[in-house]
């Protein structure tokens, strides 16, 4: 009992954590820089380069964890369903 409530808790922290993650990197893919503290086109370019690529490899991760079946269990039956 106690085993299967620490593996589910698990499960809920790694699938929040690459949601907050994913959440994180594509505030920062979509956001502006700011008027008052200008950057140089290489350092806005690598920190958008560097969140997709982050992003990318969020994807990746998320796809092997599904397939092992790390998600919790109401997140596997949504996408599931939703896959129908």
């Amino acid at each position: 009992m106690k085993k299967q409530l620490l593996k589910t808790i698990a499960k809920n922290i790694l699938f929040y954590g690459i949601v907050c993650a994913g959440v994180i990197l594509f505030m920062l893919v979509a956001g502006e820089e700011n008027p008052e503290k200008p950057m140089t086109l290489a350092q806005f370019a690598s920190i958008k380069f560097g969140s997709l690529a982050g992003l990318f490899l969020l994807v990746k991760v998320g796809k092997v964890l599904y397939n092992a079946g790390c998600f919790p269990e109401h997140v596997m039956k949504e996408i599931e369903e939703e896959e129908i």
